[in-house]
């Protein structure tokens, strides 16, 4: 949700979300005629949805930013695509191009016979010609597809979505689990899926709680908005626990009015959309697990597992649990462009607790930071087990360094 649609506000330097109530029977009644809307605008451009749903939600008595947020996440709702099938740069470049060579066949009062010619040449239909030129501009590309959700759903969506769009604002968040409250299943469902979304992050226990702390959008110097997504994709998955608490220092602006510490738990009125815990697993990764299964015969490979390993300072989840015939079990932690920070703690922790039979893979962009290069060249006692990889490691790769356990 974007920043002017956040509805909250600021008491004793707290952030107040105002959620709204999934059973007010005004807000459904306004929810479903969105609803119909959407799944009647197949066909019609961005903007012709837009004046349809604006004009519905004149007809109700509901703050604006409400009226404004719903209709935010109705349009997230739909695909859209250019109506012209083909490539409308190389088609503008051609009409423009003809268009200079014949104008000078323009005569008085003569423009629609000199626009049939062209029109003609391209075997385009006049009537229709200033919309194919500008069907790609978003807001005249058509909706091709609605998902349809039930009313009650939307309204839970909104009180999450207010939440995903406070956490593009933050430059760290807190996540606290209590220790009895969590299943082994539960915690390795939350950690696949802060490994799944790249999101940078620390683990400690103590005898009472799990805390996981989380980098927000705002600590990072590359890849923000992109960030920030995979960090709001994340939120519905915490919320699937019995018990969790969350904390946020959100700042919406330069002034102390828009900063505020946003504090969230189990209690909030919040129903995640993620309906159960998905087994899903990324097409690159699971290409990668497939080789691997193929040109390996001695290393079994998994990505499903509730180890949590410890570097000696810090608690982690590592990607990929390797098990040996004799019962060796070698483990791989992959480090993106987002886990700079994870990675240097790793490396320093490592070298001082040589014992984790860990592989370690480093996107190479990484390098180009000069600590971490400096890092991986002078601890020589963990060189062995580390590689440089691209977007994604390759079997061949992971092999090489197996073979040195």
């Amino acid at each position: 949700m974007k920043k002017e649609l956040l509805n909250y506000k600021i008491t004793k330097g707290k952030i107040i979300p105002n959620f709204i109530n999934a059973n007010d029977p005004n807000l459904l009644e306004f929810a479903n005629s969105l609803i119909k809307i959407g799944s009647n605008s197949i066909g019609l451009t961005k903007a012709e949805i837009d004046i349809e749903l604006n004009s519905a939600a004149n007809l109700f008595h509901i703050d604006d930013i409400i009226k404004k947020g719903l209709i935010s996440i109705i349009f997230d709702r739909f695909y859209f695509e250019s109506s012209f099938e083909g490539d409308i740069s190389e088609l503008r470049n051609k009409v423009f191009i003809l268009s200079s060579q014949k104008i000078s066949e323009i005569e008085e009062n003569s423009y629609e016979i000199y626009k049939d010619k062209i029109c003609k040449i391209l075997d385009i239909n006049k009537d229709n010609l200033e919309n194919i030129l500008y069907s790609d501009l978003p807001e005249l590309n058509k909706a091709s597809k609605f998902k349809i959700v039930e009313a009650t759903e939307l309204l839970n969506r909104y009180n999450i979505y207010l939440i995903k769009g406070f956490l593009f604002f933050c430059e760290s968040i807190q996540i606290k689990i209590p220790n009895q409250n969590v299943l082994k299943s539960d915690l390795r469902y939350l950690l696949k899926q802060i490994k799944f979304y790249q999101l940078s992050s620390q683990i400690t226990m103590n005898n009472n709680f799990i805390e996981i702390s989380l980098d927000g959008p705002m600590s990072m110097f590359l890849n923000t908005h992109k960030y920030g997504m995979n960090l709001a994709s994340f939120f519905p998955a915490l919320i699937l626990l019995s018990k969790w608490e969350l904390t946020a220092q959100i700042e919406l602006g330069k002034s102390s009015r828009k900063k505020g510490i946003l504090n969230l738990n189990q209690d909030a009125a919040l129903i995640s959309y993620y309906k159960t815990y998905s087994s899903y697993i990324p097409e690159d990764f699971l290409l990668f697990e497939n080789n691997f299964i193929e040109k390996s015969n001695d290393w079994k490979i998994s990505s499903e597992f509730d180890d949590i390993l410890f570097d000696g300072v810090n608690y982690f989840f590592p990607d990929y649990k390797f098990l040996l015939e004799n019962k060796k079990i070698v483990y791989l932690e992959l480090f993106h462009s987002w886990h700079k920070h994870n990675l240097k703690i790793r490396l320093v922790n490592m070298n001082k607790n040589n014992s984790i039979l860990l592989i370690i893979g480093v996107a190479k962009n990484l390098l180009k930071d000069p600590e971490i290069k400096n890092l991986l060249d002078a601890n020589l006692n963990i060189d062995s087990k580390v590689f440089i990889f691209r977007e994604l490691p390759t079997v061949t790769q992971v092999l090489q360094k197996l073979s040195l356990f």
